[in-house]
């Protein structure tokens, strides 16, 4: 390699003359000068702009978004079905409760009235 000159590395690993004598090579443009914005060798399918960047993002955002509302909303119904059981386990109890109560209150009204009656028979 000559001192006078230096070379850049392209993006592949080829060697491009870049810099003569402290001075910059103007007779191969460098990829940046060039009016379409990139060499030859640049694949549609490689690179994106910004501006599709930025779209795929908010697309994909959007996506995200959507499926995370609706696990959201699955969650929400699971729960409101698990409070509906719930309560309706909770109204079951109360019912049976209730039959309970009138159940002991009938055996304590005939237990009491037969005690009574056998308290008073042997007083007699």
């Amino acid at each position: 390699m000559n001192n006078n000159s230096s070379f850049l590395y392209t993006v592949d690993g080829g060697l491009k003359k870049g810099i003569k004598n402290n001075r910059l090579d103007t007779s191969s443009p460098l990829p940046h000068n060039k009016d379409d914005g990139g060499n030859d060798n640049m694949n549609n399918d490689k690179y994106v702009t910004h501006e599709e960047l930025e779209l795929s993002n908010e697309k994909l955002l959007h996506h995200i978004d959507n499926r995370f509302n609706d696990m959201s909303k699955n969650i929400d119904n699971r729960f409101n079905k698990i409070e509906l059981d719930l309560n309706s386990v909770k109204s079951e109890t109360k019912f049976a409760n209730a039959k309970i109560n009138w159940i002991l209150g009938i055996l304590s009204a005939v237990i009491g009235g037969t005690l009574v009656a056998l308290i008073t028979s042997l007083l007699k």
